[in-house]
C-alpha cells in the first residue's frame, strides 16, 4: 500500500497538504491492524518527483525490494515441546506390556488353583 504524495505546488499549510496528511495518518493507522500489509511511504522530497519520473522508478525499486523479501524462502523450524523422549515413551510402553503379561500369568494361576 503507498501513500499519498505531497502536493509540492501548494504550501505545507495549505488544506490539500493537510488533507493528504489526515489521509496518511488514517491509513497507517488502520492498515497497521492487517499484518499482511506493508505501507511503502512515498518520499515526500519533491526531488523524487519530476517529468521524468525518477519518483516512478523509486517507488518500483522499493515495491520490487519488499516483493523480493516476501519471496526468499525462510526455513521454519518446528517448536520442540520436549514433554518425552522416544526412550521414555518405550520404556512406558515395555513396563505396560510386562504388567498385561503378568497380569495374565497371574489369572492363569489363580484360575489352576482353583
Amino acid at each position: 500500500m503507498l501513500t499519498t504524495s505531497h502536493h509540492h505546488d501548494h504550501s505545507d499549510t495549505s488544506n490539500v497538504n493537510n488533507e493528504v496528511k489526515k489521509f496518511n495518518r488514517k491509513l497507517r493507522k488502520y492498515m497497521n491492524l492487517i499484518t499482511h500489509v506493508i505501507i511503502i511511504d512515498v518520499d515526500q522530497n519533491g526531488i523524487f518527483f519530476t517529468k521524468h519520473g525518477l519518483g516512478k522508478e523509486e517507488i518500483c525499486k522499493q515495491t520490487a525490494t519488499i516483493i523480493d523479501k516476501l519471496l526468499q524462502t525462510e526455513k521454519v523450524l518446528p517448536i520442540c515441546i520436549g514433554w518425552e523422549t522416544n526412550q521414555t515413551i518405550r520404556r512406558t510402553f515395555r513396563t505396560l506390556i510386562y504388567v498385561m503379561i503378568l497380569k495374565i500369568q497371574i489369572g492363569r494361576i489363580i484360575s489352576t488353583v482353583k
